[in-house]
Parts: structure tokens; sequence; C-alpha cells
């Protein structure tokens, strides 16, 4: 099962258990395409990826996952700050991140 929804801020969250069928084999968790940046979480911890429009991701979470049982994946998808404010922190048109 997989909960999706729009929070109205223009966040997306999933969340999904998975279940995973070997032990002690290597793991690694692929993005496609995120726009712009997410938060994932996997059995409770946090990783931590860089933003940009589209960019793919492969994380290695062998350390993380329960080979032998479920376990649970949490992604928070924001999009790119809006046009013509930059956030305090940098963002897209304040830190380059954008096309890198």
């Amino acid at each position: 099962m997989v909960v999706s929804y729009f929070d109205g801020r223009g966040i997306t969250n999933y969340l999904t258990p998975l279940h995973l069928q070997s032990s002690n084999e290597h793991c690694d968790l692929n993005f496609r395409g995120i726009n712009y940046s997410a938060d994932v979480y996997l059995n409770g911890h946090e990783i931590i990826l860089p933003k940009g429009m589209f960019r793919r991701h492969s994380i290695d979470v062998t350390d993380i996952v329960h080979a032998d049982g479920t376990n649970l994946l949490a992604v928070l998808v924001h999009p790119p700050d809006h046009p013509g404010r930059i956030p305090p922190t940098g963002g897209q048109g304040g830190d380059h991140e954008v096309g890198n």
C-alpha cells in the first residue's frame, strides 16, 4: 500500500512499507528524478539528498534496511522556491544548485 497526498503547500508525501525477501545483500534505494528536493526517511533514518531539478539519486541503504522483514519508507518531495524569492538559507536562485 502506498499512501500519497498533496498538502496544499506544494509538498507531496509518500509513505509505503517495503518487504524484502533476501538477506546479506547490497541494497540501493534509487530515485529516477526528484523535483526539487526531498526529505527521505527509511526505518527512522533521515537521508539527506541534494537539491536540483529532476536529479537522480542512488543511496546505499544496506546498513539501514531490515533484510528479512518490513521496512518503512517515507518521502516528502518539496517544490522549487517561488520565482523571485530567495529564502534566507539560499535555494533556487541563491545557491547555484540548479543544473548541477
